[in-house]
């Protein structure tokens, strides 16, 4: 994507990454219409929303099944990480971390949005957000300025049923280090696994897709996970788990 020249006042972006980064890459792929792929990486541009947006919508349909945004970068405008990421919930796509690749910073906004997210320890790191304007400014402006962001940061994981605990770490982090997350606060956090009220949605209709009551649905749920995991992460024997959904063992 081109690069976009504009006035950023708050940005989430490792500072090493301030003079190597690149503007971010979209890519998408799908699958007769059922399965739809979409990988940015790169730094994310004010520009990003209307190429992300344009790129997924022709290709938006009923009979897609599976919709899922594949992340690695370093991140960048927050302003358009938030925009992405309600775009991205609002057509109900999950987010998994591209393999060998990161999400930090503004990244994680995109990464919170997804119905379901995986991610892996040391794939996701976080800061407080900074400015990019120079000059001087009163301590009053600069703390309406500070307290404006700290909002909508706090009212966006809110609207992703992230814990308060992720931004009140993340506005913690001072803005030239940057904090990897340990799978405990990927999970402690809900950036590793599915979005609690979307899990509430779907346990309901799959207790009733397999006639079961939702006490034994929870039960024979968390047993089949138990039993038919692979030894990789994410990794799941279907017919296992089908069976005893099914009440077949």
């Amino acid at each position: 994507m081109a690069k976009l020249v504009a006035l950023i006042f708050w940005v989430f972006l490792v500072p090493y990454f301030l003079n190597n980064a690149v503007a971010a890459e979209a890519r998408i792929t799908t699958n007769g219409g059922k399965v739809l792929f979409v990988e940015l990486s790169g730094e994310i541009q004010p520009s990003d929303f209307l190429i992300v947006r344009n790129l997924i919508d022709p290709e938006l349909g009923a009979a897609t099944d599976l919709r899922t945004v594949m992340l690695s970068s370093p991140g960048g405008d927050l302003a358009t990480a938030m925009r992405i990421g309600r775009y991205l919930r609002f057509l109900e796509f999950d987010t998994v971390i591209i393999k060998g690749g990161r999400c930090l910073s503004s990244c994680v906004f995109i990464l919170a949005s997804g119905l379901s997210r995986t991610a892996l320890p040391n794939e996701v790191g976080i800061h407080r957000p900074f400015g990019t304007a120079t000059g001087f400014i009163s301590q009053d402006e600069a703390t309406s300025r500070y307290r404006a962001w700290a909002a909508k940061v706090y009212a966006y994981f809110e609207e992703m049923n992230i814990p308060r605990a992720l931004p009140e770490l993340m506005l913690s982090i001072p803005p030239e280090q940057i904090r990897m997350l340990s799978l405990a606060e990927l999970t402690e956090f809900n950036l590793n696994g599915k979005d609690p009220v979307a899990q509430e949605r779907d346990d309901a209709a799959n207790a009733a897709r397999y006639g079961l009551s939702r006490s034994e649905y929870l039960v024979r749920r968390a047993r089949a996970l138990r039993e038919c995991s692979g030894p990789q992460p994410m990794m799941l024997d279907l017919n296992c788990y089908e069976a005893i959904l099914g009440r077949r063992r």
